[in-house]
């Protein structure tokens, strides 16, 4: 049983919404098999932590001490195109991605995985941080990104998120909200 570890923003109800109609036309549009992502999971994930075999409460810990100490205003994230992400074999994710990132966004994450230090995921030059919104796996292929209507939501806050597999929902280990200390 993995247990991973993220910060993640999640949309409001009304981006939820438009997050579901355009993955409905593009499901048709680019036939598009695969079991969507339930609406409650739905979220950007703004920090990638780490997946490991067992809980791991120090890195909880450290992440909960990161949480605590950024300072970020809230913003607004627009994702505006849709694409499918790595993997030739097999399913892989289909997202929603913004062609242009909020600069709070980036600052944040970059603050984020310094107060982690060493211990989480590092992006790097083979995998550099792309804020998204994951859909959909599927064995079939977004050939090139396509424009979608624009989902947006104001950030106003964020949080760490447990996930363990199998389970059919996230623990939410804590939630901050996004402000100017």
């Amino acid at each position: 049983m993995a247990h991973t570890y993220f910060f993640a923003l999640f949309p409001d109800a009304a981006a939820l919404d438009r997050a579901e109609e355009a993955a409905d036309t593009l499901q048709s549009v680019c036939a598009l098999r695969g079991r969507r992502i339930v609406r409650a999971r739905l979220h950007l994930t703004w920090h990638f932590i780490g997946r490991f075999a067992e809980p791991n409460p120090e890195m909880e810990s450290r992440a909960l001490a990161a949480g605590d100490r950024l300072a970020c205003a809230p913003f607004v994230v627009l994702l505006d195109r849709a694409l499918t992400f790595g993997r030739e074999r097999g399913s892989a994710p289909c997202v929603f991605e913004t062609s242009t990132p909020p600069a709070a966004l980036l600052s944040a994450a970059d603050e984020l995985r310094r107060a982690m230090g060493g211990a989480a995921a590092v992006p790097h030059a083979d995998h550099p941080f792309r804020p998204h919104l994951t859909w959909l796996y599927s064995p079939d292929r977004i050939a090139e990104p396509l424009a979608i209507a624009p989902i947006s939501w104001r950030a106003v806050e964020f949080a760490l998120v447990h996930r363990v597999s199998g389970e059919a929902t996230y623990r939410i280990v804590r939630r901050w909200s996004l402000k100017i200390a």
